[in-house]
């Protein structure tokens, strides 16, 4: 009796811990995604990109916009945010994602690269 009781306190502990996850992993992704509009939307959103290239790698617009990525990609997209420049910007315009922008993404690659590697 004791055992099926640990075990159901146990479950709702961690069924309550995947929820709370899952809600930060979606709080960052929602940041990220406003950091990427502005720093990165002229190629990874419709309408603003010349190019298909970047719209099949990801798709800010789109809700769950880095399904289309491959984890190579989404750790990519941390790295580019530390370039002086912005990648793939045709007017080589200055990166101007502050500090605490690219600790967001960062935060967000982290936790979407996590969770792929858990399914």
């Amino acid at each position: 009796m004791r055992i099926a009781l640990l075990l159901l306190v146990f479950s709702a502990c961690h069924a309550r811990d995947q929820a709370s996850s899952e809600a930060r992993r979606v709080e960052l992704r929602d940041q990220a995604r406003l950091v990427l509009e502005r720093t990165c939307g002229e190629c990874h959103i419709p309408g603003q990109s010349k190019l298909d290239r970047p719209l099949a790698v990801f798709d800010l617009m789109e809700p769950e916009w880095t399904t289309t990525a491959t984890d190579a990609q989404l750790a990519n997209i941390a790295w580019r945010l530390k370039e002086p420049t912005i990648p793939g910007g045709e007017d080589g315009r200055p990166n101007d994602a502050t500090d605490a922008e690219r600790k967001i993404v960062e935060a967000y690659v982290e936790l979407e690269l996590a969770r792929r590697a858990a399914r």
